[in-house]
């Protein structure tokens, strides 16, 4: 993959942290100014792959759209000149609730399902339990007809107390009685919800995304080998950290059973599929990064492409503007 490649879907993961409908993606000239309003992109930006001038006008249909759910998840599908990407959103940091933005960090009900429901989830158990049963759910109604009803993964409330038991005996002994997985495994029940018709027959499309949405991109794709061909993830949260072992997998086996599907076994087997990039700064040789650490198990993804930024952070912003660099030289 080259700088282009990784500068165009380093911009479509930036647009996942915009709040997408079927009003404000209906057209490029709409989808542009909903851009530059949310200061995802510069206005010459999204001149550049929004707009119905260029040879590349990116789109987002209206049923490949995934508002925020009751956990935190959302995605859209976005059909660019090159295919069809799932941009999954990572966390967000706004203060959109009165009570929240009382607190001294000033969080919004949004963040704080993303920061104290998705990401300590990924501390605790090694994988976002709620927002990867949604990503799973999503992807399933993405690939079925129009109306067709499809199975729909739900972590049942029992499910729910029986992984927390299981939590606190795995990082205690989980190491020496690995079959208390037999008896404390979370729980998954299975409904169902009408295909929304967005892919073909066969059809596959790419995956990206930034933080919390890496980390669930790649998820997607060790989930639905067949479905992606590739994710490439940004500053992406680990997984299956050091001592979650047991956890990630009684909730990883649990969805795929749930939804009928045949997983990748491990992250070693996506090889370069997975495109793994990492942000560094140039101003100095150490650069402390936490989320994309061996904190949140980043270790177990394929070693990491860095892209030099002039002031780091954890922010897409630096990544994209150092690959736009790299594209023009």
């Amino acid at each position: 993959m080259n700088f282009k490649d990784l500068f165009d879907r380093a911009v479509a993961a930036n647009l996942a942290y915009i709040e997408w409908t079927p009003e404000n993606a209906s057209s490029g000239g709409a989808m542009w100014a909903q851009a530059v309003a949310a200061r995802q992109l510069s206005p010459r930006w999204a001149e550049a792959f929004l707009s119905a001038s260029t040879d590349r006008e990116w789109t987002v249909p209206a049923a490949g759209i995934a508002a925020n759910d009751a956990g935190g998840f959302a995605a859209q599908v976005l059909q660019t000149d090159a295919g069809k990407l799932l941009c999954v959103r990572g966390t967000e940091v706004r203060a959109d609730n009165f009570l929240l933005s009382l607190l001294p960090v000033g969080i919004g009900e949004q963040t704080a399902k993303d920061l104290l429901g998705a990401d300590l989830s990924i501390a605790l158990f090694g994988i976002a339990v709620q927002q990867a049963v949604s990503l799973a759910n999503f992807v399933r109604r993405l690939e079925a007809p129009v109306g067709v009803e499809v199975p729909q993964c739900v972590v049942s409330p029992t499910g729910l107390t029986s992984f927390l038991l299981l939590m606190v005996k795995s990082h205690a002994i989980g190491s020496l009685l690995p079959e208390i997985t037999q008896i404390f495994a979370p729980s998954f029940a299975t409904t169902t919800a009408p295909g929304l018709g967005v892919l073909a027959p066969g059809e596959t499309l790419e995956i990206v995304g930034h933080s919390l949405g890496g980390h669930l991109a790649a998820i997607g794709l060790r989930l639905f080998p067949e479905v992606f061909t590739q994710a490439t993830i940004f500053n992406a949260a680990g997984a299956e950290r050091a001592g979650t072992g047991l956890l990630f997998n009684a909730v990883f086996d649990g969805i795929a059973s749930a939804l009928n599907l045949r997983p990748a076994p491990d992250f070693a087997s996506l090889g370069g599929r997975l495109v793994n990039v990492v942000s560094e700064s140039s101003a100095r040789d150490v650069d402390l990064s936490l989320v994309p650490s061996t904190l949140s198990g980043a270790e177990n993804y394929p070693l990491p492409t860095p892209v030099r930024t002039e002031l780091n952070s954890h922010s897409m912003d630096q990544i994209a503007d150092s690959l736009c660099a790299l594209t023009v030289l």
